[in-house]
């Protein structure tokens, strides 16, 4: 009663708690409960702590963990487009201490960045405006002096080729202009990274007017590792009535990707038996 609108919140995010457990991935909540830093309205549920944002980046590191983190190499150099104050950054990184973060998205959410990083890691060294301003250009003999660098969206250019090996995205894609979406995807440091890691809507429209659908990604380029449809995001709660609310269905679903770039032998085999099968159906 007393938590008024954040009720709809509080039961998405129990429900998030659903999917962690049947996910397996309730083992990962426990050893990183959400952080005091910023003195977040916390969950208590069943021993766990986390908050609605909090528990769907653990479900995704879920996924990193069990579908990419063996596959890339060590000081690994992972960018996050839409990074917002960097909770997938921090969690991947406290699991892989070599590894380095470029964060990617507005100088407002970088700005939490700094201090939410600079809290959680005392001693990282975190390459913030200043340093990449005067850098000039960011390649990846800049990106592994730094545990995290922070790059504004305005700065975003400055990122070399074949200076990351996985681009992250969650969510924020299909919610951007067509504009800044293709300075994205069309960008040689999303080209030449050799994984990729989204969860976006299939199609934008109606809720966003700038026509993006999952074809606009162009995942043909890579070989799929994980493709799905997201268990979250599947719908929202919106205040109803005095006390109570109603599951909203969103309009679009939302897919989850995870692909490479490398002709492994086992993808290939794979591709070779799907091939096969279609010829015996003919």
């Amino acid at each position: 009663f007393f938590l008024g609108t954040q009720r709809g919140g509080i039961q998405e995010a129990l429900d998030a708690f659903d999917v962690l457990k049947k996910e397996g991935f309730l083992d990962l909540l426990a050893k990183y409960p959400t952080p005091d830093i910023g003195n977040p309205l916390k969950i208590q549920h069943r021993g766990y702590s986390f908050t609605n944002r909090y528990i769907r980046h653990i479900y995704l590191y879920g996924l990193f963990d069990r579908h990419l983190k063996a596959r890339l190499p060590k000081n690994t150099v992972i960018m996050d487009i839409g990074s917002s104050y960097g909770i997938f950054s921090s969690i991947v990184k406290r699991e892989g201490e070599d590894s380095h973060h470029v964060l990617v998205d507005l100088s407002g959410q970088l700005i939490l960045a700094n201090y939410y990083l600079g809290k959680l890691f005392p001693r990282a060294k975190i390459a913030g405006f200043k340093e990449v301003g005067q850098a000039g250009r960011i390649n990846r003999a800049f990106i592994e002096q730094y545990d995290f660098v922070l790059i504004p969206t305005s700065m975003y250019q400055m990122i070399e080729g074949n200076s990351v090996d996985l681009v992250t995205n969650f969510i924020s894609l299909s919610e951007m202009s067509r504009c800044w979406f293709n300075t994205y995807i069309r960008s040689e440091v999303f080209k030449t990274a050799p994984f990729l890691f989204v969860v976006n809507r299939y199609d934008a429209y109606p809720t966003y007017q700038n026509n993006i659908t999952i074809l606009d990604y162009h995942l043909e380029n890579y070989d799929p590792i994980l493709m799905r449809t997201c268990p979250f995001l599947q719908y929202y709660y919106r205040s109803f009535l005095l006390l109570g609310y109603k599951r909203v269905n969103y309009p679009s679903q939302f897919f989850q990707f995870i692909g490479s770039k490398a002709k492994s032998e086992e993808m290939e085999k794979w591709k070779s038996d799907q091939y096969q099968r279609m010829l015996e159906k003919i």
